[in-house]
């Protein structure tokens, strides 16, 4: 099972791993969904489903945020009707003792629209990074400026798999320093650093490391601050 691209959706990742962690997740989701409105589900999935970081991750909330409510007793009426306004917002809740108030559940990282929108051009040049495979080489990836353009993914792997074969084996592990280069993609500017494997031609993709300093969040801490 491969892991988890740096541009792969949320969903299409936790749909079809196979890690304990990804089962527990989804068998969690299943239990809070069980009582969910049945009459608001079908739009749930579909955000949640959604290639869209921002869809997902506010589905997301939204149903953690009914299940707080329904555990702390409160009966919920999903996007009721307000007088004197065409707004809807998420939940209704009542609880026994006549307790009322409406919710509007909202999610947010922080960032703006733009920074976000960086940030999924930055995963997208890493994953081209990570899709070139390499019998001789690791590589070291330093972001010096974040793309603000589309990239072109295949086209920079492309340029990544030509400028491998310039490369000399040994000349590379007697001082790889020399033979970093710097490519200009998306109106960013990737320094690539190549690293010689302790055995030539040992196989496998490009052992891809950021330095997160310059450039980005890995997953793995996104993933703790969430």
């Amino acid at each position: 099972m491969r892991p988890k691209g740096q541009s792969e959706p949320e969903f299409s990742y936790l749909d079809r791993s196979a890690r304990p962690e990804a089962f527990a997740v989804r068998e969690l989701v299943d239990d809070w969904l069980s009582r969910f409105p049945a009459s608001a589900q079908a739009d749930w999935r579909g955000r949640f489903r959604s290639d869209s970081a921002d869809d997902y991750h506010g589905a997301f909330f939204e149903l953690m945020t009914h299940e707080w409510l329904v555990r702390l007793g409160y009966g919920i009426e999903p996007h009721p009707a307000i007088p004197n306004t065409a707004k809807r917002p998420d939940f209704k809740a009542v609880h026994a003792d006549d307790r009322t108030f409406y919710l509007e559940a909202k999610s947010t990282d922080g960032n703006s629209s733009e920074e976000r929108r960086v940030e999924r051009f930055c995963d997208q040049v890493l994953d081209a990074v990570a899709s070139v495979q390499s019998d001789d080489y690791f590589l070291d990836v330093r972001i010096r400026r974040k793309p603000n353009a589309q990239p072109a993914p295949r086209a920079f792997a492309d340029e990544i798999r030509m400028w491998l074969k310039t490369l000399d084996y040994d000349n590379v592990r007697a001082n790889f320093e020399s033979f970093a280069k710097t490519f200009a993609v998306g109106g960013g500017e990737i320094l690539l650093v190549p690293f010689a494997k302790n055995r030539r031609g040992s196989g496998g993709r490009w052992g891809v490391s950021c330095d997160t300093a310059l450039s980005k969040l890995t997953v793995n801490q996104r993933f703790k601050q969430r």
